[in-house]
């Protein structure tokens, strides 16, 4: 377990210590506390591939700013639940303020502030960002949203993360990861409840069936059928969730391996290889039919591409 206190600095290099000390412990952050005689403590402990903190002190304000983002961006979502005090939560133009045993997410990939008002006490849990993502889908308009007031499984919540925070160091890695799959289940659960729509179990399965078709791109013979077969589900109610975002597996499935070959011809260590033995590294069994693909989707034949220093954009990103 990592601890921070400031009362380990000299009164001048106080701010300086706590600035360090939360953006090790986070992602690089600026901090401004208005009072010059304070105290702030946090400590930290990882649990599998989430991160639990305590944190505890002054009145402040912190930011995550765009300066800040080229210097970590790992794909990570931060959720504070408030023990003492207030807190409020600002991000992409939307305000969350928070009271006792109340939470918000907010995405570090994005700026945010956090508005700490008056002495607090917080839980904060850092966890990469495929945790919810599986369960509720996109959630990008669920940050700077305030949620678990009322809730009757906001107190079960608090006490789970707390349990969490508390439980040995030597705890085998599989109950580790097992633990944390239930208190994401709670935190999924009080979420898609106060954003006012079902939790979005078809999202999640499509999240999944994505990951695995990306996994296996280089299988030529990958089609609509396996997959399905894989989830245990019928062909049909697999192409119904591709519907639903308004593509289908096939298109899904070329435009994925139209990326791994554009990045294939990127690569200038890669630059001696074929374009026909790209094509086949990424699953196309026809070269003719992946050149009229490729140019159809960046606009160019694949050797063209190749020779570009800065390619043009492309409706497959």
């Amino acid at each position: 377990m990592k601890v921070f206190d400031t009362r380990e600095a000299l009164g001048k290099e106080r701010q300086d210590y706590w600035r360090e000390a939360i953006s090790q412990t986070f992602v690089p952050l600026e901090c401004r506390i208005e009072s010059s005689d304070y105290h702030c403590r946090l400590q930290s402990r990882t649990l599998a591939d989430i991160a639990l903190v305590e944190v505890q002190g002054a009145p402040q304000t912190v930011k995550r700013t765009l300066g800040a983002l080229r210097q970590y961006r790992d794909d990570v979502i931060l959720l504070s639940m408030v023990r003492c005090g207030r807190t409020g939560v600002v991000q992409m133009g939307r305000e969350a303020a928070l009271g006792r045993g109340e939470f918000a997410l907010y995405d570090t990939r994005v700026p945010y502030e956090l508005h700490l008002n008056g002495e607090f006490q917080q839980l904060v849990v850092q966890f990469p960002r495929q945790h919810l993502q599986r369960r509720l889908g996109r959630f990008d308009d669920l940050t700077a949203i305030s949620f678990g007031g009322g809730h009757p499984l906001s107190a079960l919540i608090e006490s789970f993360l707390i349990g969490l925070f508390q439980l040995p160091e030597t705890l085998p890695d599989q109950q580790q990861r097992h633990l944390i799959e239930q208190a994401m289940d709670l935190l999924a659960t009080v979420i898609a409840d106060g954003s006012g729509q079902p939790a979005q179990a078809a999202g999640a399965l499509l999240f999944q069936i994505k990951m695995l078709i990306d996994d296996h791109l280089s299988e030529p013979d990958l089609s609509v059928g396996a997959v399905a077969r894989r989830f245990n589900i019928t062909p049909r109610y697999l192409s119904m969730l591709f519907q639903k975002e308004g593509q289908t597996f096939g298109r899904y499935l070329l435009a994925s391996r139209l990326r791994k070959c554009a990045g294939a011809l990127r690569d200038r260590r890669a630059r001696h290889g074929s374009i026909s033995d790209v094509a086949y590294r990424w699953g196309f069994s026809d070269p003719a039919y992946f050149s009229r693909e490729f140019k159809k989707a960046f606009g160019m034949t694949p050797r063209d591409y190749r020779r570009e220093v800065t390619p043009r954009g492309s409706r497959y990103g």
